[in-house]
């Protein structure tokens, strides 16, 4: 059984192509496959491995960046691996939406899903 564990985490990072690195290694050193994005304002990604694996992968990432948890989680299984190989992108955004993120880890700022889709509303009509 695979385990596919998606995340994201808003979290401004410096020093994108040795977190890369880092990454690349650990996805190989734990089977891992799928994709991870890092950019400045954060990381985002979906990933599969036999579950054990991808603990001990979550705490050295965890660690990595030093956060305590991700802004979202997702945890599914698939009798296959539904991913061919890992792979690590460093790309403008994190979650390509078209505009930056500001001020990652102040809680005031966070938006209820209605706020959330009038900005992009607002975004894409613009």
């Amino acid at each position: 059984m695979f385990h596919i564990f998606g995340f994201y985490k808003f979290k401004k990072l410096n020093n994108l192509k040795k977190i890369k690195k880092i990454l690349e290694n650990y996805l190989q050193v734990y089977d891992i496959s799928g994709t991870i994005i890092i950019s400045s304002e954060g990381v985002n990604g979906t990933i599969s491995a036999k579950q054990d694996y991808l603990l001990k992968f979550n705490i050295l990432f965890k660690k990595l960046l030093s956060i305590k948890k991700f802004n979202s989680e997702n945890n599914s299984t698939s009798k296959f691996n539904p991913f061919h190989k890992p792979k690590v992108k460093i790309k403008k955004e994190v979650v390509p939406i078209g505009f930056k993120v500001k001020n990652y880890n102040k809680p005031k700022n966070n938006l209820n899903p209605s706020e959330w889709n009038r900005i992009i509303k607002k975004k894409i009509q613009s």
